[in-house]
């Protein structure tokens, strides 16, 4: 009986992340849970990754990697959004990523918007 050999990393993520959405992830590296989005959401506060079918995984302060396979727009991602300063706050470009975010961003996001 043949086993078949895992994924590759590139070959697993391009399965969850899909052309038009910003996909973020539990852990960095694209590691563990994950969400997509074709839309902008302003707060994580009440979201689950998608993936996730147990209790305790929620998305707010909890997204360490991000990948943006929109074809149009850029992503910016926020720290509080609603309370926004220059400093809590970056954008990807379409097709871009961030494979580990810094200590500033990673656990701590709270809402992406498109464009």
């Amino acid at each position: 009986m043949a086993i078949a050999a895992p994924a590759s990393p590139a070959s697993a993520l391009e399965s969850r992340c899909i052309s038009t959405y910003v996909c973020l992830f539990q852990n960095g590296n694209y590691d563990g849970y994950w969400a997509r989005y074709s839309g902008n959401d302003d707060t994580y506060t009440n979201n689950s990754f998608d993936s996730c079918a147990f209790i305790n995984c929620g998305l707010n302060d909890s997204v360490s990697s991000i990948d943006n396979d929109g074809v149009t727009y850029g992503t910016r991602h926020y720290v509080n959004y609603y309370g926004a300063s220059p400093n809590s706050n970056f954008y990807i470009a379409r097709g871009g990523y961030k494979a580990s975010l810094t200590a500033t961003y990673d656990d701590d996001l709270t809402a992406h918007r498109w464009g």
